[in-house]
């Protein structure tokens, strides 16, 4: 008797697997966009070091903490394989990451920033893509 693991399962359980992945860094990335965006929101100079850096806009600290926000309401839900939760995360994490091509173009921008943008778009991406796994069929 020769049995065999059919070719998909090996697939299905690599998908769910960065899908699980792709949720909890997720989650990481939101945790950090929440607290940047409300502490910089209650103090201006929240997380700065340098006091020559001009503090981030308030539109990016309101833009921040409501990405973060939508993703860590998602989260619970999206683990349990909701299609709209789902969504819900990879929407705000890439609206989170792109959204992120407009800050060297802001006035006073600090230097490097293009570096932290490029590196955040594309880890952002993938993110996304990972927790995109969750909507293909289970079966």
């Amino acid at each position: 008797m020769n049995v065999t693991a059919a070719p998909t399962s090996v697939g299905l359980r690599s998908r769910r697997v960065w899908f699980r992945i792709g949720l909890v860094l997720a989650g990481v990335m939101a945790v950090f966009n929440t607290v940047n965006g409300v502490g910089t929101l209650v103090d201006p100079t929240f997380g700065q070091t340098d006091a020559t850096v001009e503090p981030q806009p308030e539109w990016m600290s309101f833009a921040l903490a409501a990405f973060g926000v939508v993703t860590l309401a998602s989260l619970v839900p999206a683990w349990r394989r909701v299609r709209w939760a789902i969504l819900a995360v990879v929407g705000s994490r890439l609206a989170e990451a792109w959204s992120a091509v407009v800050l060297p173009f802001l006035p006073d921008a600090p230097a490097g920033i293009a570096t932290f943008v490029v590196v955040l778009v594309i880890v952002g991406t993938a993110v996304s893509a990972m927790v995109a796994q969750g909507l293909r069929p289970t079966a």
